[in-house]
């Protein structure tokens, strides 16, 4: 061992230098580990909230998009309602995205200044949603010590809108489906005979079958059991599903289910059912379609619903010859949203209850 003049060790005094070096190595590994776990759950806590900001701002869009089908919108006016979403949640976030097709194919970015189609009556919407991304950068705390001062954090989803999928028979808050089932072509012939949705009343008789008149606006219909018995004919069904709080009030009916048609009179005079209870009210009704109509021995037939539609009850005439139903079909522009239940995947035209949702 080597001394120095003053008799210290001169090796120990070396050993001691090292151990300080080390230490601080140590510690800094320490220090950025810790850091390194700490704002990485930070940058997670951040993303959560990118992803709320997210979700938000694109069920608001589609929500946008739902409650105005009936006039062109603006891209700003759709970006307004996205905004104070993504302020809310994520504040000086940046706001991007697009509009999307029903197959969820983009058409227009976000902020193009893109004006949105009205949906024409009947028609199936060009746009039906929006996909959204946000984000903004995220401060580092302990990071900063090795030269990383801040995270990017984004988040994206997706909200779309367009003809509700399902519906309950007899919702708390709504109209309910009744078991009257009209051929899809109809409806649209009753809007181009008045030029668009109107209150010009149609008489419709039993057959679905009937030709469509625009000179007596008059057409065919039947009532069914729907998909409650599984092809049944039992008219003690038809008449709970007419009788409101029935026991099948709870039940759902999807577009594409299997529908029963039932043909000719009926033991019960469904008609005075419709009197008594629905009269002066908006219903929903299956609609089927022309096709399925002809080729399935209808009325007396099984197929799948292909739309839901509004109609509105003026009368229901169970004493004359025919019996008859007069009516007209109701805009969905001016019937309230159904938020919650899925819009049909397949592009489906716009003819009765609208929902939105978010499907990121």
């Amino acid at each position: 061992m080597r001394w120095d003049k003053r008799g210290g060790a001169l090796e120990a005094h070396g050993q001691a230098g090292q151990a300080i070096v080390i230490f601080a190595l140590v510690l800094l590994t320490i220090i950025a580990g810790t850091g390194l776990v700490l704002d990485t759950g930070y940058a997670f806590y951040q993303r959560r909230i990118a992803q709320n900001a997210a979700d938000a701002a694109a069920l608001a869009g589609a929500k946008y998009l739902a409650e105005h089908t009936g006039s062109a919108v603006p891209d700003a006016a759709v970006i307004a309602a996205m905004t104070p979403y993504v302020s809310a949640n994520l504040p000086g976030a940046g706001l991007s995205g697009w509009y999307l097709d029903a197959a969820g194919n983009p058409i227009a970015p976000l902020g193009s200044g893109y004006v949105i189609p009205a949906v024409a009556p009947g028609g199936v919407p060009s746009v039906s949603g929006v996909q959204v991304s946000v984000g903004r950068s995220s401060p580092t705390f302990f990071m900063r010590v090795v030269g990383l001062g801040q995270v990017a954090v984004q988040a994206s989803a997706t909200g779309r809108y367009g003809a509700s999928s399902r519906l309950v028979y007899q919702p708390a808050n709504g109209p309910p489906i009744l078991p009257m089932i009209f051929d899809a072509s109809t409806l649209s012939q009753s809007l181009a005979c008045t030029g668009g949705y109107s209150t010009v009343p149609f008489t419709f008789s039993l057959d679905i079958t009937n030709s469509f008149s625009c000179s007596d606006k008059a057409a065919g219909f039947n009532w069914g059991t729907l998909n409650i018995c599984g092809g049944c004919n039992a008219d003690s069904v038809t008449k709970d599903l007419l009788t409101p709080n029935g026991p099948y009030a709870d039940q759902t009916l999807d577009l594409s289910e299997n529908i029963q048609i039932s043909g000719g009179q009926r033991a019960v005079n469904f008609f005075d059912y419709v009197s008594q209870y629905w009269v002066g009210q908006t219903v929903i009704v299956p609609l089927v379609s022309h096709a399925d109509v002809l080729n399935n021995g209808c009325p007396n037939c099984s197929v799948p619903v292909q739309e839901f539609a509004y109609f509105h009850i003026i009368s229901a005439d169970g004493k004359g010859s025919p019996k008859t139903l007069t009516g007209y079909w109701v805009d969905p522009a001016t019937m309230p949203t159904l938020p919650g239940t899925s819009p049909a995947t397949n592009p489906t035209p716009i003819t009765g209850p609208v929902t939105f949702s978010l499907t990121r």
